[in-house]
């Protein structure tokens, strides 16, 4: 390596590409470096690299690199096991037992239910889970004649929304039941998102309350406001980091919660799509792969062998 100096620059001219942390130089050449000083020369410039298709992999993260194939594979295989042969059956879930008396509790009382899809966007997969949700509870409204108000906080949802009561609509032969003017756009800020579902709650009479989508700090408000309005509450703050400091209170006040995974997969079996019933039965089998290998690799370190821990110690 070879350093040439100015008053402004340092040029660092090398035979073999280097590793910056905010860039990585494919090929050799010229480096041009804002600074004289050598504190910059020695921190940039961390260590050679390999050039090649094979830099692409960070050494010691090989192991990484199988496991994420072998999740692409399972995932795969169990999508086109379920398309081509007979979908995974999915247990009885208490969640939608609980969205089930939900409803019958609406049609009971002649009152409507309320559905919010969350805070989110479209890109968001908590608010892609409450829409395949809101499917089902469309579908129930319109059979069972209860009327489903939906809220949403993004303008690019209410089209989908629209559809999903149309579908149902058509499904059911009850057009009048789910009507457009029940799809209301509220806000695209949370705390007054939250505050337009309070008004829905207490001017509407709500029997049902159904909290899905992802949430924050509004997730307490919208279940103890459900609470205080004496809504039957069933709902998950999506495991959204910034929700989980508020999911006590938000248990407390509902009568069920849905806590991690069980969310998306009640989402999964109200959809009951095929491909979607096998990305279900592949995250199982996956728990299950990922809990013997850490019986393995327990079982192992207790026996002193510690070959299998360096083998996915780059993790």
């Amino acid at each position: 390596m070879k350093l040439m100096t100015n008053s402004r620059f340092r040029f660092v001219r090398t035979n073999e590409p280097y590793l910056l942390p905010h860039l990585t130089i494919h090929c050799p050449g010229i480096l041009c470096i804002y600074s004289k000083s050598s504190y910059l020369e020695k921190s940039f410039i961390k260590k050679p690299v390999t050039a090649g298709w094979f830099s692409l992999i960070q050494p010691g993260k090989e192991s990484l690199l199988v496991i994420w194939i072998f999740l692409c594979v399972i995932l795969i295989s169990q999508m086109y096991l379920a398309l081509k042969l007979k979908p995974p059956k999915v247990r009885p879930l208490a969640a939608l037992s609980a969205i089930d008396d939900g409803l019958g509790r609406a049609v009971e009382l002649g009152k409507p239910v309320h559905y919010t899809v969350g805070i989110r966007s479209l890109q968001n997969v908590g608010t892609i889970a409450a829409l395949g949700l809101l499917r089902y509870v469309a579908e129930k409204c319109a059979k069972l004649g209860a009327r489903l108000i939906t809220t949403a906080s993004f303008t690019e949802i209410i089209p989908v929304i629209q559809e999903i009561y149309q579908t149902a609509s058509d499904i059911s032969a009850r057009p009048q039941v789910l009507k457009s003017e029940d799809i209301r756009f509220l806000s695209s800020e949370q705390y007054a998102y939250a505050a337009g579902v309070l008004g829905i709650l207490t001017r509407e009479h709500v029997a049902t309350n159904l909290i899905f989508g992802e949430h924050a700090g509004s997730c307490m408000i919208l279940a103890e406001g459900g609470f205080i309005a004496g809504c039957y509450q069933v709902g998950c703050p999506s495991g959204n980091p910034d929700a989980l400091q508020f999911t006590s209170a938000m248990g407390i006040s509902m009568d069920y919660f849905l806590i991690g995974e069980e969310y998306f997969a009640v989402a999964i079996a109200a959809e009951g799509e095929p491909e979607s019933l096998g990305t279900l039965r592949g995250q199982d089998v996956l728990t299950v792969s990922a809990m013997i290998l850490i019986c393995i690799g327990v079982a192992l370190e207790t026996l002193g062998v510690n070959w299998f821990t360096k083998l996915f110690g780059g993790l």
